[in-house]
This record gives structure tokens, C-alpha cells and sequence, in this order.
């Protein structure tokens, strides 16, 4: 039997991922996700936002440097780790509680069709059907978005 909490998480980075390499050469990256629970009001018959929830998402080596590369703040992301709440003593001595996630596959996550910006741009003809060769606008966009991005 396999004891262990996976969890998958659909929201958008709250804050810039924060990238560092330790002396001993791993890349570790940090960012914090953002989700709103949606809920269906039975009183009003429509669906509400519930609270926001922020949770920290730890990566290390290989997929650190790629959400350093990859994931900024008000993007969507998916992500897909492990749960780990652990106990901490705050600045003034007082016990805390950290909920994180231990990253395995966090990601981009892909716009609906409708959303604006670049849905379906990776794979799009210039007529915007897919036809699975890959848009040279979308590569030159990404490139000039990674101009800057330490490495």
C-alpha cells in the first residue's frame, strides 16, 4: 500500500517564481498558485467564486529551470505534486502551518479557444487552422519573451 497525497492544481502564478542554484549546482525555483474554488448557489441558482487559496509550489534541477523559463506571474498554470503540510516556528516563536507542494509537472496551461492571446498559436497555418507544423509568430514571440530571462 502506497501512502502519499498527489495533488493537481489549476489556477494562476501569484507572484514572480523565484530561481536560485545552490553551491552545490541544483536549480531550485519557487512560486506561489493562486486558485478560486467556483460554487454553485442553490439560493441564486448561478455559480459564485468561493475564497482564493495560494499555495507554495517548490521545483528542483531540471524543472526548476524550466519554470524559470516559462511560468510569470497572472499566467495560467497546471500543476501536478506532491502535498507536503509541514510545521514551523514563525519570527516570534509562535508554531506555524506551511502547505506546499512538492512540484513534479507544473506547466503552462493552455488557454481555452476563446480566451485571447495565443490559443492554438503554437500549431496554427497562417489561415489559423492546426495543422500541426509549428507557427514561426508564436516561436518569435516566446524567443523575445525569454530575452532577459537569466540563465
Amino acid at each position: 500500500m502506497i501512502i502519499d497525497s498527489h495533488v493537481d492544481l489549476a489556477g494562476f502564478v501569484a507572484s514572480e517564481p523565484s530561481f536560485k542554484r545552490l553551491e552545490n549546482g541544483t536549480s531550485t525555483a519557487k512560486l506561489r498558485v493562486a486558485y478560486t474554488e467556483r460554487r454553485f448557489s442553490r439560493e441564486t441558482g448561478e455559480w459564485a467564486d468561493g475564497p482564493t487559496s495560494f499555495v507554495t509550489v517548490l521545483c528542483w534541477r531540471t524543472l526548476a529551470d524550466n519554470v524559470a523559463i516559462s511560468l510569470r506571474k497572472g499566467e495560467p498554470v497546471v500543476v501536478r505534486g506532491r502535498l507536503r503540510v509541514r510545521e514551523y516556528e514563525g519570527k516570534d516563536g509562535s508554531p506555524r502551518i506551511a502547505v506546499e507542494v512538492d512540484g513534479r509537472e507544473p506547466g503552462p496551461d493552455e488557454p481555452a479557444a476563446d480566451e485571447p492571446g495565443l490559443a492554438g498559436a503554437a500549431t496554427d497555418g497562417p489561415d489559423g487552422a492546426g495543422d500541426g507544423v509549428l507557427n514561426e509568430r508564436a516561436v518569435a514571440e516566446f524567443a523575445g519573451q525569454l530575452d532577459g530571462v537569466p540563465a
